[in-house]
């Protein structure tokens, strides 16, 4: 998966490095991170969203239906130390199924041939009545 990280005065950062940092779980709480150590260069390779960070399918596939917190940490050019960490990002890992039934759809009793044509003036002066069935 590619992400995409992006901070105000990057282009001024080049020669710098990003530390992203990773922590996921799936859905049974097993750990899921990333090495924390792992460094990407800020170099030519920005784009408009940003410097891109990739991470393992494998690690994706191994949080399915988990959680993630994703964060960065900044080493500008000529520091020996990292900037703070950045806000974290919370996410889901994975297609959640969902946990309302669909709606059923509203009906009209005054509909005539399951159809109503506002246009045509057809609907009756005292209102409507819209029922939707269990």
């Amino acid at each position: 998966m590619t992400t995409h990280v992006h901070f105000p005065g990057i282009e001024q950062a080049r020669g710098g490095k990003i530390f992203p940092r990773w922590w996921g779980c799936n859905a049974q709480g097993e750990a899921g991170d990333n090495d924390p150590t792992e460094e990407w260069p800020i170099d030519g390779v920005l784009e408009p969203d940003g410097r891109p960070v990739t991470f393992p399918n494998a690690l994706l596939k191994g949080l399915n239906q988990g959680w993630v917190f994703y964060s960065y940490f900044v080493q500008l050019p000529g520091n020996s130390h990292r900037e703070p960490e950045s806000k974290r990002l919370f996410f889901y890992v994975g297609k959640r199924p969902s946990v309302i039934a669909d709606l059923a759809a509203p009906q009209i009793m005054e509909s005539h041939g399951l159809a109503l044509d506002p246009d045509r003036n057809e609907l009756p002066s005292d209102g409507v009545m819209i029922v939707a069935p269990p």
